[in-house]
């Protein structure tokens, strides 16, 4: 029932409107921590990133996930968000077979469906334009077009990349073709095991924003995060999806925000945001 209902424009404004609710509650709380508030996993901060960083890294996910929520979007903005969700939409009429080594083949159109909806796309093109990192990475690429939107969003100011990692090759494929066609060439896609091929991606070079939206099982999703942990930056965000996924999805979302060099963090439901320092 609840899905069904997502799929109506009833459902979607009460998500929409539930999403605004939680986000002003969380901003509200973070920059109650970063004026004073008591700190620790359950306030957002601070942590153990430097002297006023819980303050500082509260404050800046406060506006953060304000900023995305309200984000107008430029002219160029739109060109990119028209051009991506077009291909969505030629992706969704697609009766091409993909093949996933064991699990049973699927048409293009299918799989789909498991992609990032319009409204989550232009969330993390938003906090991608709002936080500015440098070079991201995604574990989970699908077909490609949560990685458009991080793209582009990485892309305007002329420097940002990301690397996107997807363990099927077929799918791999799909994407790429997917990314070309959208015109975005700041973006590589990396066929692998994440557990195998993410260590090497950012130990070979940090990264300032990652992703998380493969394995939505406990352990593996605790080793991304020590992975990214061990390689971020000066300020790294992560952002975890379908944190609610099953219980071990959540267990795993509640030892993350208590960890080591976590400075801020902001629960939205499906999403869920930490910024991260180094804890050397």
């Amino acid at each position: 029932m609840h899905t069904a209902l997502r799929r109506t424009p009833v459902g979607s404004s009460l998500h929409q409107a539930r999403l605004a609710a939680r986000v002003r509650s969380e901003a509200a709380r973070l920059r109650g921590t970063a004026s004073g508030g008591s700190g620790g996993p359950d306030s957002g901060g601070p942590g153990p990133g430097g002297p006023g960083s819980g303050g500082e890294d509260a404050r800046l996910l406060a506006e953060l996930i304000r900023r995305a929520m309200r984000w107008r979007l430029s002219p160029d903005e739109r060109h990119w968000v028209r051009r991506i969700e077009a291909e969505r939409r030629r992706l969704a009429r697609s009766t091409e077979i993909v093949h996933r080594q064991e699990e049973l083949p699927l048409t293009v159109a299918e799989v789909s469906r498991a992609s990032q909806p319009w409204r989550g796309g232009r969330f993390l093109y938003a906090a991608v334009r709002a936080f500015r990192p440098s070079r991201g990475v995604e574990l989970g690429t699908c077909l490609g077009v949560s990685a458009a939107y991080q793209a582009a969003a990485l892309g305007a100011d002329g420097h940002g990349r990301l690397v996107t990692i997807e363990g099927y090759p077929d799918l791999a494929a799909r994407a790429r073709r997917f990314l070309a066609d959208v015109d975005l060439r700041n973006v590589e896609v990396v066929v692998g095991r994440f557990g195998q091929v993410l260590e090497p991606i950012v130990a070979a070079e940090p990264v300032d924003y990652a992703y998380v939206d493969g394995n939505h099982h406990e352990a593996p999703t605790l080793e991304y995060f020590s992975v990214v942990r061990r390689h971020c930056t000066k300020r790294t965000l992560l952002v975890f999806d379908d944190i609610r996924w099953s219980g071990g999805m959540w267990r795993a979302w509640n030892r993350i925000v208590a960890a080591d060099g976590v400075t801020a963090h902001a629960d939205l439901g499906r999403l869920g945001l930490v910024i991260v320092r180094p804890t050397d």
